[in-house]
């Protein structure tokens, strides 16, 4: 990973885990430049590949370049790197083309969320016609951290005297992963997509091969977890699938893309929202909600079905899961 962008030290690092590795087990060698130059990015990743790796993941979705800059409209596109040049296909494309041209191994790129939508479906059908491999669907968010209310304003990293710029990580970064997997899975299926961000559990990784993963990062669940999380995670897999009568992963992936639609397109059922009563504890946070819907009588809530748009927000609120959605009779 970011190791490769100190030469000796990813030299060292291939050459202690390469004989501990399965053969089918990959080193995907990540090389980030500080620089947009596309000459200086291709000479970097020929120095990378003559190390061993096996595939090249090019970081284009850093924010760490970003959080040195208050007003990054003030730079110069060569001083443009990590997350600014991922958001930027003009100065993306050159260096992804690059790249491409400067090595046999096959490349990919890290899809920085402050892309958006639906850039990022022109930024990735770009890159197919430049050669690309494959995509990493999400990276960690640019960000604003909040004040401290309590002592005036000031930021609440420790040792730093400012608020700074910075980046979010965590599971959060699951839904934009969900988001450009699926989309770039189900409009480009020529290339590959790497989930990565926001995944903490077996079932996580699941739900990206549905929406078209053809390999998951786990970095988040295993800072939150730990290292085991992946034996964890293959285990799980191993019981899931004989659950479901999968003999392989090929069997459920990309299926959830199916279901994928505009709402234009899909099929509104009316239902309505109906309390478990069992479940229910009668702490009232429902009805103190915004909606219409729902009154408490007795210590229990009561739907009025005239007023329920079956939003869902009621379970949300919920702290018990209390409520159901049925059709409306």
């Amino acid at each position: 990973k970011n190791l490769f962008n100190f030469l000796p030290w990813a030299e060292e690092l291939v050459e202690n885990i390469k004989p501990y590795l399965p053969p089918d087990v990959p080193v995907i060698a990540q090389v980030l430049v500080h620089d947009a130059d596309p000459e200086k990015w291709a000479r970097h990743t020929e120095k990378v590949a003559s190390l061993g790796a096996d595939l090249i993941e090019l970081n284009t979705g850093c924010p760490v370049g970003a959080m040195g800059h208050i007003d990054a409209r003030k730079l110069p596109p060569e001083a443009k790197w990590g997350m600014l040049m991922g958001a930027s296909p003009e100065i993306l494309l050159p260096v992804l083309e690059a790249v491409v041209e400067a090595t046999n191994l096959p490349v990919g790129f890290k899809l920085s969320p402050e892309v958006g939508y639906p850039r990022m479906l022109y930024l990735v059908e770009e890159s197919v016609k430049i050669g690309i491999r494959y995509v990493v669907t999400t990276h960690k968010y640019f960000a604003v951290a909040p004040p401290d209310i309590w002592d005036h304003g000031v930021g609440k990293f420790p040792a730093l005297e400012a608020n700074c710029l910075a980046d979010f990580g965590g599971s959060a970064l699951r839904f934009s992963m969900y988001k450009a997997t699926a989309l770039i899975s189900k409009h480009f299926p020529q290339i590959d997509t790497f989930a990565g961000g926001g995944i903490v559990s077996a079932e996580h990784v699941v739900e990206a091969i549905m929406l078209g993963a053809n390999a998951c990062q786990t970095l988040t669940g295993i800072v939150s977890g730990g290292i085991k999380l992946l034996t964890r995670t293959n285990e799980w897999l191993d019981e899931y699938m004989k659950k479901c009568s999968y003999t392989k992963i090929d069997d459920f992936k990309g299926i959830g893309l199916r279901h994928l639609r505009a709402s234009t397109e899909a099929k509104f059922y009316y239902y309505v929202a109906q309390p478990d009563l069992g479940l229910c504890n009668g702490c009232g946070k429902c009805a103190e909600s915004y909606c219409p819907a729902i009154t408490m009588q007795k210590g229990k809530p009561v739907v009025d079905a005239r007023h329920c748009g079956c939003c869902g927000m009621c379970n949300f609120i919920c702290p018990v899961d209390a409520f159901n959605y049925i059709p409306r009779s």
